[in-house]
């Protein structure tokens, strides 16, 4: 067993123990996850009050890429979402006329070398002007690329509820990736234009599914402009990179 599968056995372990299901449940067997592996399901049943029946549902837990941190995890019955668990919460700057919740935030990946150790940064923008910062690290050897990725990702985890959320990131690679691409790898399988499988296409798929409920603005910041967000997203990635490279 990897080191990266036993971490997140562990962490799996965990949420099943604290998950709020909602219902007197008992736990069915081990975990099932496929390669790459980032999707984790445990069947679990849930118990009337008596006893007297229960009906099989699961726990899925879905992991970043390359980590063991949770991107969502949620319980279903026959397939239907019945309750959800959010990650680590964001703060809601403003409402819009839809009084949904708006978030402004600047994500950015860095690795030492390419590829390299790798750290992500978060940098959203709070009521007081201030900027709430999350950073997080990839285990092993990983592009660029894939901890530009890896920021979004994680922003995405963390709402809960459905928000408008205007991103803003210096590579192009995923600007353009969510913009321009994204619909049309989605249209041909996963694959490019000229039939080759799409890159990373793990992490765009991810991406996808935690986007899909919200009302995104992708914007990208050219790196010779001064932008404070980025600054600060930037240097929380580096940090994470570094901090990598030392335990390594």
């Amino acid at each position: 067993m990897s080191l990266l599968t036993s971490q997140r056995r562990a962490v799996a372990n965990a949420e099943f123990a604290t998950f709020d299901f909602g219902y007197q449940v008992r736990d069915g067997s081990g975990w099932e996850y496929t390669t790459p592996g980032n999707a984790w399901t445990k069947p679990v049943y849930f118990e009337s009050e008596g006893d007297d029946f229960s009906v099989r549902g699961d726990l899925v837990v879905i992991f970043h890429p390359l980590t063991p941190d949770i991107a969502e995890s949620y319980a279903t019955v026959n397939g239907q979402i019945i309750r959800g668990r959010a990650r680590e919460a964001l703060e809601v700057r403003m409402t819009n006329e839809h009084a949904e919740p708006v978030i402004v935030a600047y994500v950015n990946g860095h690795t030492v070398g390419n590829p390299g150790p790798g750290g992500w940064g978060i940098a959203a923008l709070a009521k007081n002007g201030t900027f709430q910062e999350l950073s997080g690290t990839a285990l092993g050897s990983v592009t660029n690329n894939q901890m530009e990725l890896l920021a979004a990702i994680a922003l995405f985890s963390r709402l809960d509820r459905r928000t408008e959320v205007i991103v803003y990131a210096d590579s192009q690679y995923l600007i353009h990736g969510m913009n321009e691409y994204l619909a049309k790898w989605k249209q041909k399988a996963w694959r490019t234009s000229d039939g080759k499988p799409v890159k990373n296409a793990e992490f765009w798929i991810l991406l996808d599914r935690l986007t899909s409920r919200h009302r995104v603005t992708w914007n990208w910041v050219p790196g010779q402009f001064i932008s404070p967000g980025n600054d600060v997203a930037d240097r929380l990635a580096q940090t994470a990179a570094n901090s990598q490279q030392l335990a390594a």
